[in-house]
């Protein structure tokens, strides 16, 4: 969908550009239709991906996230301890953001 968004953009483009360079020959309203049609295809296609990206986003259950994070919790090390030294490094900064020796 994207795709052909990013097409029908180009087809306007091209269309006001023939529209101010007096379109070769072509009536005038045949081509200000042609873009008004193209516009409104653009405006289905905005709101159909609109509607996608909305539904994409699940629903979350506060008792599915209360097991995940219980979950991670308990689980931690074993899973740090799986990790490659590079990216248990990574882990630690995330984690600590300076370590003062006193």
């Amino acid at each position: 969908m994207r795709e052909r968004l990013l097409d029908i953009e180009q087809r306007k483009l091209n269309l006001i550009g023939a529209i101010e360079a007096c379109a070769g020959g072509q009536p005038l309203s045949t081509l200000v239709h042609r873009l008004k049609d193209l516009e409104a295809d653009e405006e289905k296609i905005r709101e159909k991906l609109h509607e996608l990206e909305v539904d994409d986003e699940p629903e979350i259950d506060l008792r599915d996230a209360g097991v995940a994070v219980a979950d991670f919790i308990l689980n931690f090390p074993e899973r740090f301890q799986e990790l490659l030294p590079e990216v248990r490094k990574v882990q630690v900064r995330c984690c600590v953001s300076r370590i003062i020796v006193d």
